[in-house]
């Protein structure tokens, strides 16, 4: 998609085009990712359910604070810590039905479809 856009600043007026793409669909259970690139959260809906690209690969461990899903390793997403959302930490996501990726530490806690939160 390109999206052209005009910026005036002072009298003068700078014209050019961005490319925007949207992230290659993944599975985060068994993300096919390029190399560098982790399976993260892209968007999420009101049913509770949500969709999953890949993006640049984060660096912060499980239980480590984030901001934002991209922030944490891949095979995690940044999760609240409390109802109000006012602390985020990165948490392994593993499959809810019992498959692989387990938990490696604490608990498989459903969130969409067979995608669960280590918790």
């Amino acid at each position: 998609i390109f999206v052209s856009f005009g910026l005036a600043d002072g009298g003068h007026t700078t014209t050019g085009a961005l490319a925007c793409s949207y992230p290659t669909a993944c599975d985060p259970l068994s993300p096919a990712c390029a190399n560098g690139e982790g399976c993260y959260i892209v968007n999420s809906f009101a049913d509770g359910g949500f969709q999953f690209g890949c993006e640049t690969a984060g660096a912060t461990a499980n239980g480590q604070t984030c901001q934002g899903s991209t922030d944490c390793v891949p095979g995690s997403t940044c999760i609240p810590n409390d109802p109000q959302g006012t602390s985020f930490s990165c948490r392994q996501m593993c499959n809810a039905d019992g498959g692989s990726p387990a938990c490696g530490t604490g608990t498989c806690n459903p969130a969409s479809g067979n995608v669960g939160i280590c918790l």
